[in-house]
């Protein structure tokens, strides 16, 4: 089908099932998974044997449900003609190459998170991937080094049929790293590179505005899985996104009813991803006559970290991937970058750890979420110890 059929169908399943949930979460999204299949042993080694372990390879999508064929791991992709005709359907091949015809290959579709990506190209076209452009953050530009421009240019040729070319928001990009990708040894860049090729592997722009510098934006680094902000006059890679359904929900955290809280206030449910949150970082404690977290959060090593994780198992508790820990980060509010009535007294530092691993050119690192700013960046699993929120799966 088109993806202008596809959108239309989306739209009539909202209103369909608006009449059973409330509007504002009658849809939901679907996290992608990260991408890891291996795990760090006790001898401090990668392994493939991690079902045991508490780290990411253990859980999710891409423990359990990798197709090679659509994708690395758990995710799940399908190539797009430039016409807007989905592969294999129509006049679109089965497996489209890369060109300007309108049958060629063009664009990719994330069949988890219903994002459009625009695929880059090395012909030195519009879409080349060693294109650098500006981010000024302006809806229409004149300067063909600007990321304004390439929407614009991108919209005018109604690339895969669509109209509404956009860079994504920082949860969106974020979305297609493969943190996988780069496990053992390094490797970038850090996305599945059937399905994006000439990706350059370092920093590549969002619509995102930091917060502390309205000049600023974030951008995601596709060499190490990190997230970042500088100027908007500094050059990046781009790479466009279009028709989001539920992925907008996650510009910012804070939305009307997201999280619903136990009857004792200790707990959350996130509405939008169904994920499970403790209110209080292990540690703290919740206390119902101030509404808040009180105490001392513990900071885990990497080891003592799935220790923990291990005695609540019972539970369904365990440690959030890098992606589920992000999810919950809000970009619009003072520090921390978190919902301050959702999650009250969340420390700014140090980082909170992740389950995610990874391979630091030869180094053992361990993926963090800052929730001071809300970056992403990866430190020696070895040498620090971190806050911790645990998580688990809600009902569907």
């Amino acid at each position: 089908m088109t993806l202008h059929l596809h959108a239309a169908l989306t739209a009539l399943c909202a209103l369909a099932c608006a009449a059973t949930a409330p509007a504002a979460w009658a849809r939901r999204i679907t996290l992608n998974d990260t991408g890891m299949t291996q795990c760090i042993n006790h001898q401090k080694q990668w392994s493939s044997e991690c079902a045991k372990s508490r780290q990411d390879a253990a859980d999710g999508r891409d423990s359990r449900a990798a197709d090679p064929n659509d994708g690395e791991a758990g995710f799940s992709f399908r190539k797009v003609c430039r016409s807007g005709q989905m592969a294999g359907e129509g006049s679109c091949p089965a497996d489209p190459v890369l060109g300007t015809g309108p049958d060629d290959w063009g664009c990719v579709y994330d069949n988890v998170t219903e994002l459009t990506w625009e695929t880059k190209t090395s012909d030195g076209g519009t879409h080349d991937g060693n294109h650098f452009f500006t981010n000024k953050g302006g809806k229409a530009s004149d300067d063909e080094h600007d990321a304004a421009w390439l929407a614009d240019a991108t919209n005018a040729e109604a690339l895969c049929g669509a109209t509404n070319w956009r860079l994504p928001d920082v949860p969106e990009l974020q979305s297609v790293v493969n943190y996988g990708a780069g496990t053992p040894n390094g490797g970038a860049p850090l996305v599945d590179r059937t399905f994006f090729p000439n990706t350059f592997p370092w920093q590549t722009w969002t619509r995102t505005q930091d917060r502390l510098d309205p000049k600023s934006r974030w951008h995601v680094n596709f060499q190490e899985g990190g997230t970042g902000v500088a100027k908007g006059f500094d050059a990046r890679s781009v790479r466009l996104v279009h028709r989001v359904s539920h992925a907008a929900a996650l510009r910012s955290s804070v939305a009307k009813d997201r999280f619903v809280t136990s009857p004792d206030g200790t707990e959350l449910t996130d509405n939008l991803t169904r994920l499970i949150w403790p209110r209080c970082p292990a540690g703290m404690v919740w206390n119902d006559g101030t509404q808040t977290c009180t105490g001392t959060a513990t900071q885990f090593s990497w080891v003592a970290a799935q220790d923990y994780a291990a005695a609540n198992r019972q539970g369904g508790w365990r440690i959030p991937n890098t992606k589920e820990l992000f999810s919950i980060v809000d970009f619009t509010t003072p520090s921390p970058a978190i919902d301050h009535v959702a999650f009250p007294n969340t420390p700014t530092s140090p980082p909170f750890l992740s389950s995610t691993p990874f391979d630091d050119v030869g180094v053992i690192s361990v993926q963090v979420v800052w929730f001071f700013r809300g970056a992403i960046e990866q430190i020696d699993a070895y040498s620090t110890r971190w806050p911790l929120r645990l998580v688990r799966r809600g009902r569907e």
